[in-house]
């Protein structure tokens, strides 16, 4: 199973704490053991160091570039010309979904994600993939299909 992970679902397993953040360090462990593979867009990393270089954390940047550059883990793909062109697409059907969410959507799909987890809930659904909201009952479910 690959996951696609929006820079709102690391954010929440770094920073929010509480349950669906261990569920999200569920899916990470399940990744490092490879029963699934998460997947993001090296566009995550740049929106992920944002507000710690602003704030000057250098431990949550740190934090982030390790769990986003740990080899084998997280497979983050770079933005290709294929990449740019179902963005495009995605932007012309959607005329509300902003340039990072349709790279972001464009990547899942052209990586062939099952899921696509986000907090962002103005993310259109799409036929490519399953929408993942950050919520503790559709976590749920998702770790009990990896068990069936």
């Amino acid at each position: 199973m690959r996951l696609y992970w929006d820079a709102n679902a690391f954010i929440t397993l770094v920073e929010n704490g509480g349950p669906v953040s261990e569920r999200l360090g569920e899916l990470l462990e399940r990744a490092f053991d490879e029963e699934i593979t998460i997947v993001t867009s090296e566009l995550t990393l740049a929106e992920l160091l944002v507000r710690p270089l602003r704030e000057d954390n250098a431990d949550r940047v740190y934090v982030y570039r390790d769990l986003l550059e740990a080899v084998g883990t997280i497979e983050a793909l770079s933005i290709s010309r294929d990449v740019l062109l179902a963005t495009a697409q995605i932007r012309a059907d959607h005329r509300s979904v902003r340039l990072p969410d349709a790279i972001h959507i464009a990547t899942a799909e052209i990586a062939r994600c099952s899921h696509f987890l986000s907090g962002d809930l103005r993310l259109p659904v799409r036929p490519a993939f399953n929408k993942v909201d950050l919520d503790i009952a559709l976590l749920d479910q998702l770790l009990a299909q990896l068990d069936d």
